[in-house]
């Protein structure tokens, strides 16, 4: 078995038999939750090598009112800058907590009015393991509007900015 090169199923069953875990992974060798390990380690590996690419520059074009801004499978944001239609620097935003942007505004944040941004935070907008199977929350809890429901195996490949 040594150097051999495994399907995603193979590589789930052999796991199942090596580790006895049956709760990560199904009898088909499917994944219950052990694909998320699996992505983590090959993120481990992927950092561990040596590249010219280890810096990046995504660019991303916003419509007035987007406050969400995709960054898949980003590792670190180093800062974020905002330009015109016309592609004039218009300068760098401020790099803020989660915290403090849900404290200075504190309405639903799709509600707010559009403007120029000056604030961005990394986002977290996957629910628990535990909570995957949740569809939704009642009226009694606040801001969830921008979470990811499910269980999308994919949602923490997912990372975002809010702006």
């Amino acid at each position: 078995m040594e150097n051999q090169v495994f399907d995603a199923t193979t590589l789930r069953l052999q796991l199942r038999e090596l580790t006895g875990r049956r709760d990560l992974i199904d009898a088909d060798g499917f994944s219950t939750g052990i694909d998320f390990y699996i992505d983590c380690a090959l993120r481990w590996l992927d950092q561990q090598l040596p590249t010219d690419s280890r810096l990046g520059r995504w660019v991303y074009q916003a419509s007035s009112g987007e406050y969400k801004l995709p960054v898949p499978r980003c590792r670190a944001v180093k800062g974020v800058w905002m330009y015109d239609e016309t592609g004039e620097c218009r300068g760098e935003l401020i790099k803020r907590s989660i915290s403090w942007l849900r404290s200075k505004y504190t309405e639903d944040w799709a509600d707010l009015s559009t403007g120029q941004p000056l604030y961005y935070v990394l986002n977290v907008d996957n629910l628990a393991p535990t909570q995957w199977n949740t569809s939704s929350f009642g009226s009694s809890y606040s801001d969830t509007s921008d979470l990811n429901f499910g269980t999308d195996p994919d949602a923490f490949r997912r990372r975002n900015l809010l702006v």
